[in-house]
Order: C-alpha cells, then sequence, then structure tokens
C-alpha cells in the first residue's frame, strides 16, 4: 500500500470533479478489458476446456492450447468492403 494512498482516496472522491474523472477512467477501463475479453474469447475458452479434462497445465501446455486455439479460430467478423 502506497503510504497516504487512502487519503488521496478519499481526496480525489471529496469533490464532484474528482469523482466525475474517476468514473470515466473506471469507465473507460471497463471497456478496455470488454474489448479484451470478446476478442480474446476462443482463447479463454479453450484454455477452460483443457483445464477441466486435465486440471491442471503448465509452462508450454498453456502456449501449446493458446497456439492451437488461435489457429482453429475463424473471425465472425464480415468485410462489407470486400467486393465477390
Amino acid at each position: 500500500m502506497v503510504p497516504g494512498g487512502a487519503n488521496l482516496v478519499s481526496k480525489v472522491l471529496a469533490n464532484d470533479d474528482g469523482r466525475y474523472r474517476l468514473e470515466a477512467v473506471l469507465e473507460s477501463a471497463k471497456r478496455d478489458v470488454s474489448d479484451l475479453w470478446e476478442s480474446n474469447r476462443h482463447l479463454v475458452e479453450a484454455l477452460s476446456d483443457v483445464l477441466l479434462e486435465r486440471h491442471e497445465l503448465i509452462g508450454s501446455e498453456i502456449t501449446q492450447v493458446l497456439v492451437e486455439a488461435e489457429a482453429e479460430f475463424v473471425d465472425p467478423t464480415i468485410d462489407l468492403t470486400v467486393r465477390s
């Protein structure tokens, strides 16, 4: 913990502008995390599936699962700018 850290938080939250700015930072971080989760969902699900089977993964096994999941992934995004 940072010395005086709790005091700093109290100061930021003590006024409307500080609370507003903090809320903006938190909302931005929430959007970033949601975007990361959505774009990497296939990797998380692949790890989850393997962990349900094996209960444990170490080092290169994790990398192998991620590489295989990435290779099998089909991006569902449709590019409307491409003409057939």
